[in-house]
């Protein structure tokens, strides 16, 4: 499952997070603030592990119940 395969490398960046595939599309639900704030920062090596494990396109996920709810949002 693609999923699976992005977790592991997502964790070697020091990253945990919840990670769903919907087809081609990842959906990465970090588990805190912290974690969400490493994925968006290295987003473009987030987005190259994405497309070796098989997606197209990540989505990060902020606001969800556990997932770092608590992340800042830049308003500007």
């Amino acid at each position: 499952m693609r999923a699976e395969r992005l977790r592991e490398p997502l964790g070697r960046l020091e990253v945990q997070a919840r990670v769903e595939a919907r087809d081609r599309l990842a959906v990465l639900q970090p588990r805190t603030s912290a974690d969400a704030r490493r994925i968006a920062a290295e987003r473009a090596r987030v987005a190259a592990l994405a497309t070796e494990a098989g997606f197209t396109h990540v989505a990060l996920e902020l606001g969800a119940e556990g997932a770092g709810g608590d992340a800042p949002l830049s308003r500007d």
